[in-house]
């Protein structure tokens, strides 16, 4: 059922399609941050990025909203089943009129742009040992 729902979901233009992902990222100084990447599938294009020390649910609905408060939202939203896109995530989304397709279980294959992001993250940030939540930021502000 869940291969048929993405092979159905492929044929969607990526003009419509966003992937969210939340990384938790574990610092050379020992701190874990979160960090919130919302991709645009059509130019591979980060939309939105946020890092926080305590994500929560109602933090990544605001997040959400901020990602698109100058813009139209994209249609439809590809999302893992992270603990933290619970009720009130859920709720923001339908607000917004975009359509959430849940990827399977442990496949981070089945978003690879996203999970590209997040690998060169890891690799050229966190891997020094004055990573901190600003020298995530800039490298993503960077990339976008």
């Amino acid at each position: 059922m869940i291969l048929t729902v993405l092979r159905l979901f492929s044929l969607i233009p990526s003009a419509l399609r966003l992937r969210s992902d939340l990384a938790l990222e574990n610092l050379a100084l020992r701190q874990q941050l979160a960090v919130l990447i919302i991709l645009a599938h059509d130019r591979r294009k980060i939309v939105h990025f946020n890092v926080t020390e305590h994500p929560t649910s109602a933090s990544t609905a605001r997040q959400l909203l901020q990602a698109f408060y100058d813009r139209k939202p994209a249609r439809y939203l590809i999302r893992d089943r992270d603990g933290i896109y619970r009720l009130t995530f859920q709720d923001q989304v339908k607000a917004l009129d975009i359509e959430e397709v849940v990827t399977a279980p442990r496949s981070p294959w089945q978003s690879p742009y996203l999970e590209r992001v997040i690998g060169t993250l890891r690799r050229g940030c966190l891997t020094t040992s004055s990573s901190s939540a600003k020298l995530i930021s800039d490298a993503l502000s960077e990339a976008s």
